[in-house]
């Protein structure tokens, strides 16, 4: 496993921006296409949708994050961990899907929470 690889530090960054409920950091990440797809069936479509939804759950920030596992490759990337928040902790697994192998911009993200 590289820990040094810029797709798996852009996860990271990702990951820290939904943790702080910071709308600001995730969405240069998104594409303008963004689909994400969320484990209740819930499907947001575009950028729009995606930063109206990220704007709306910015109130809700978590104390600590813990980034379980991670893997990467070619266009595809997933992690899974923990959202510790003041009264709960929330278990989600996130897949990422990339406009290319090379991108930095996410075209699609599938979420499990629990």
């Amino acid at each position: 496993m590289c820990n040094d690889s810029p797709r798996r530090k852009l996860i990271v960054e990702l990951n820290i921006g939904f943790a702080e409920g910071n709308a600001a950091k995730v969405m240069p990440f998104l594409s303008n296409t963004i689909i994400w797809e969320m484990a209740d069936g819930k499907i947001l479509n575009g950028f729009e949708e995606v930063s109206g939804f990220l704007q709306r759950i910015t109130q809700h920030t978590a104390g600590k994050l813990i980034i379980k596992n991670m893997v990467t490759h070619g266009k595809m990337a997933a992690c899974n961990g923990i959202l510790k928040f003041k009264d709960r902790e929330v278990r989600f697994a996130d897949f990422y899907e990339f406009t290319s192998a090379g991108s930095a911009t996410i075209k699609r993200i599938t979420s499990y929470i629990s």
